[in-house]
């Protein structure tokens, strides 16, 4: 189930019998997932990037189904193997993160389908430049430009690779080696009930926050398009290319450990708490299409 993250509200937390439910505005969860969303979205604990060491976290992927190759990235990733000729399949799972805890001075862990990361999100608009340089219509709406630190990526993919078995793909995930930061797109949720909401730090206290409405309702505002840094939360989807030869049953992380398969892995933006203004790094300005998705011939792999 798809929670709406806008309603995991620290104040409105309350204690309940163990196996009992609580109500989130509409979301029934029960007693230890209210405890990890909580650790997650409210006390911003065990994220990735963040400077008191790695996030004490491990992921899965729960199951992988076999899904048309409607993008041919199994085409791009056969003929980069120089395997033009061998057929594959598209493998696609979301990924599920356990979070170890200490509540009430007791370890207790809980699996969560969000993780969280340390990132800046460009809330400039973007312009067309192939169609007369207009501002695009779905940037900031169901896709937008984020940045995130060399090493902070490298983390989550070293922890995907630790609880998968998989290699993960950079592809997607554009490296700017002089700054030593990733570019990437992640998606951002469309229905009317789950769209990212973007919350700003109160002046007074920036340990509290106020929700000012979804990114693009955001965005829409000059006064909020700048670059920002965030603790971003995502929903993360793997997809698996592999030969007709491979299976893949309901233990996916036993059956998909072939060296050989890559993983390309697709970020959804799900909710974000800002950290200030962020004057360092450069915005894209125009867009002639997705740069993060281009030929894989100019968008070369780099994590190995």
């Amino acid at each position: 189930m798809r929670m709406d993250m806008d309603s995991i509200d620290a104040s409105a937390w309350a204690w309940v019998p163990p196996r009992k439910t609580v109500d989130w505005r509409g979301n029934r969860v029960t007693e230890k997932e209210g405890i990890a969303l909580k650790h997650l979205f409210d006390d911003m604990q065990n994220y990735f990037g963040q400077p008191d060491g790695e996030p004490n976290v491990t992921l899965t992927i729960s199951r992988l189904h076999q899904e048309d190759d409607d993008e041919t990235y199994g085409d791009r990733i056969t003929n980069n193997n120089n395997n033009a000729n061998a057929a594959s399949t598209m493998w696609r799972g979301n990924l599920d993160f356990t979070y170890m805890m200490n509540h009430r001075k007791r370890n207790t862990s809980q699996k969560l389908h969000y993780m969280a990361m340390d990132v800046c999100l460009d809330l400039n608009p973007k312009k067309e430049l192939n169609f007369g340089g207009h501002d695009m219509s779905d940037y900031c709406r169901t896709w937008m430009y984020a940045y995130a630190p060399r090493y902070t990526v490298e983390t989550f993919l070293r922890y995907f690779e630790a609880g998968t078995g998989l290699k993960a793909s950079s592809n997607g995930l554009i490296l700017d080696e002089e700054r030593k930061i990733v570019h990437f797109e992640p998606k951002l949720l469309t229905e009317a009930q789950s769209e990212p909401g973007f919350w700003i730090a109160d002046e007074d206290d920036d340990d509290q926050f106020t929700r000012i409405g979804t990114i693009h309702e955001a965005s829409q505002d000059p006064s909020n398009q700048f670059l920002f840094r965030c603790i971003g939360i995502f929903a993360v989807t793997a997809e698996v290319v592999s030969i007709p030869s491979r299976t893949h049953g309901d233990n996916a992380n036993a059956n998909a450990n072939n060296a050989e398969e890559e993983a390309r892995l697709t970020f959804t933006l799900v909710n974000v708490r800002t950290l200030g203004i962020v004057n360092n790094i450069a915005p894209v300005v125009y867009n002639p299409r997705h740069c993060t998705i281009c030929n894989v011939s100019t968008n070369p792999e780099w994590w190995e």
